[in-house]
């Protein structure tokens, strides 16, 4: 493989790694998605649509309600976490292999 092919693969996998790794770790609610709680103790579950965090995605359902992404939250996370670094790599394969 030449250079111009392994160092835009390399970097789209490092881009993708560490944008999914700060994504998991922290509250940025950028997903659409619906958040469903438990608003009385024991009472029936009151579900609105709402941002959802990556971080509270990946916790799913718990005792107190959920927050799960919709449709167009997994659009967001497609585009956030493999389209941009897969257009960054792009364009870096571009210019290498000029």
């Amino acid at each position: 493989m030449k250079k111009s092919t392994i160092v835009p693969i390399i970097v789209f996998l490092v881009i993708a790694g560490l944008t999914y790794g700060v994504l998991a770790n922290s509250h940025i609610e950028i997903f659409p998605g619906e958040v469903c709680e438990q608003i009385i103790t024991g009472g029936p579950l009151s579900c609105a649509p709402e941002t959802v965090s990556l971080l509270d995605h990946n916790r799913g359902v718990t005792s107190y309600g959920s927050e799960l992404f919709n449709a167009f939250g997994w659009i967001v996370f497609a585009i956030v976490v493999i389209g941009i670094p897969a257009g960054i790599a792009g364009l870096l394969h571009k210019k290498m292999g000029k």
